[in-house]
């Protein structure tokens, strides 16, 4: 079994087996029943299909129901709007904000911090 701090789902297309984007949880707390998530849909072409929000409630529900985690959260940037509703849809509540940690073509951008608790995975 791999460790729990690398990648663990990916998502392939069926017809290809081309490899589209890279899923996994990270920072595993078994005692405090917590963890962070991680996605990635590599090309803009393969977003906004749906296929990140089923890998996320597929993971999501093996992590609260095999793991028995309580809370997981993750980090997106704000410019992210797409990921952002996303993760808004599945449940995910926005819980922090760091201000203008990224920068990129002459712009900061915020790091929004976001969790969802077991209760809140909206099927």
């Amino acid at each position: 079994m791999k460790a729990f701090n690398e990648k663990i789902y990916s998502n392939v297309k069926k017809k290809t087996h081309k490899l589209i984007g890279i899923i996994g949880l990270y920072d595993v707390n078994y005692i405090g029943h917590a963890a962070h998530l991680s996605i990635t849909i590599g090309e803009k072409k393969d977003r906004g299909k749906g296929l990140g929000t089923e890998a996320i409630k597929t993971l999501l529900k093996w992590a609260f129901d095999e793991l028995n985690l309580h809370s997981i959260c993750l980090y997106v940037f704000s410019f992210n709007t797409l990921a952002i509703q996303c993760y808004q849809n599945i449940g995910f509540k926005v819980i922090g904000t760091k201000r203008e940690t990224y920068f990129t073509e002459g712009k900061y951008y915020d790091e929004i911090l976001m969790d969802i608790l077991r209760t809140d995975l909206k099927e």
